[in-house]
């Protein structure tokens, strides 16, 4: 095992560090890497599909977090509402300078959700420039690599960095099926779409809503660089190839 770093994945939502990157991050807690998500929407008072319902929504997301080993923290933004200003780079500033993340995963940045395209501009600002943000010396992060999201949303995102999740892709959908099944209950109706049996291993999975664009994506990243299943990155820091996601 290589030895032992530090991710920081930074999205809006709850779900968007596990859509982005759940593989990697499964991956990593099993090398021993330390790996913490950073929500920047933690008030949920002002979404009807959350509402009444909020620090149990809170409290049951950041268990699916710890269950797995990574660490979880929330900014106090309400949905819809993440600035990309100041006041939140330096929010985020802070959170990196303590964390000292050797790789930061954030939001690309061509998204029609205000909170993802913000969430990502505050995260490259806020912790690739910290120090000014803080006024002090602070820790950045050694590379920098922007995750993609839901087909209808996020757009002309092209990777040049792949990471095979062969192994941890069923267990980040599982994650990612919990969540949709918190929206469930406002809905009441199940949100699976379908199931998928490995033939490799045996196991079956099932694929609700977003699960079911992760799996895409996964199985269409894969063919791109020779694995099975894969996540894709583009990476804003550039660095030989020996030191590119050694994680």
């Amino acid at each position: 095992m290589s030895e032992k770093k530090t991710i920081l994945a930074i999205g809006a939502h709850m779900d968007d560090v596990w859509y982005g990157l759940g593989g990697l991050a499964l991956t990593a807690v099993k090398r021993g890497h330390r790996v913490v998500f950073i929500n920047t929407v933690g008030d949920y008072s002002n979404w009807p599909t959350t509402q009444g319902r909020e620090a149990e929504l809170k409290s049951r997301v950041r268990a699916l977090a710890e269950q797995r080993g990574i660490e979880i923290r929330f900014l106090g933004y309400k949905y819809e509402h993440v600035p990309d200003d100041v006041e939140c780079m330096t929010e985020l500033a802070k959170h990196c300078d303590e964390v000292a993340p050797d790789f930061m995963f954030y939001q690309w940045h061509d998204d029609t959700n205000r909170d993802h395209w913000k969430t990502g501009v505050a995260s490259v600002y806020g912790c690739g420039h910290a120090a000014c943000f803080l006024a002090r010396p602070a820790n950045v992060p050694r590379q920098a690599y922007a995750y993609q999201l839901d087909f209808p949303q996020c757009r002309n995102f092209t990777p040049n960095v792949y990471f095979d999740v062969t192994e941890a892709l069923p267990n980040a959908l599982e994650v990612l099926a919990a969540i949709d099944r918190i929206y469930a209950e406002y809905y009441r109706r199940d949100l699976t779409r379908s199931k998928v049996k490995d033939l490799a291993t045996g196991r079956e999975f099932d694929l609700t809503v977003h699960g079911e664009q992760k799996f895409a994506l996964a199985v269409m990243r894969g063919a791109e660089c020779g694995a099975r299943y894969a996540e894709a990155f583009y990476a804003l820091t550039r660095r030989p190839a020996q030191q590119v996601l050694d994680i």
